[in-house]
């Protein structure tokens, strides 16, 4: 069993350090994904759902083009 003794020491060595690093790197682009999945419940209102296969890379403009009924409308069509 993994303790939080075990993983405070990994994060201290060079590798933990090194995807911290990447990690941080990646934080913009999650926090873009998730305000689009939070946004989707907003246009689910406004008569619009995302396909459950839609990738997020398509979704994620669609959500952030999306501020209005008429914006969400030109946005999905």
């Amino acid at each position: 069993m993994i303790t939080d003794e075990d993983l405070k020491r990994f994060w201290e060595t060079d590798e933990g350090k090194r995807l911290q690093q990447e990690f941080r790197q990646l934080q913009p682009q999650f926090d873009r994904m998730l305000d689009a999945v939070r946004h989707g419940e907003t246009l689910g209102g406004l008569g619009w759902v995302f396909p459950l296969d839609m990738e997020a890379e398509d979704y994620v403009p669609i959500a952030e083009e999306s501020t209005s009924t008429a914006k969400a409308d030109v946005a999905f069509l």
